[in-house]
């Protein structure tokens, strides 16, 4: 398990992220309250979700990807992201992540 300080929720993090269908990589900061994903697949992109809960070790963020209402989660503490789309045609996903690594100290 990860501990943060008060300090660390300022900083922004970087993680890789894959399974047997693709990758994924990710930024966060819980003091922008967002996690984007700016690249799927070795092409780049740039999906921001709004963070809407948090705790030192698991976040939970909503927006849209390909036009489908989508929740993101990330547990730190297992590295996993999960992808979860509302919408039947929409596609769900579960990845492996590498540590989140610090990228940018605020």
């Amino acid at each position: 398990m990860l501990l943060f300080s008060n300090q660390s929720f300022a900083n922004i993090y970087g993680i890789d992220c894959s399974n047997k269908k693709g990758t994924t990589k990710w930024v966060y900061s819980f003091k922008r309250k967002a996690i984007v994903l700016y690249e799927q697949d070795s092409k780049k992109t740039k999906v921001k979700f709004e963070i809407k809960k948090e705790t030192p070790s698991f976040l939970e963020a909503k927006g849209t990807l390909n036009d489908f209402k989508t929740t993101v989660t990330f547990d730190i503490g297992k590295k996993e992201v999960t992808v979860l789309q509302s919408a039947i045609q929409g596609k769900n996903y579960f990845m492996q992540c590498s540590e989140p690594k610090v990228l940018k100290q605020e």
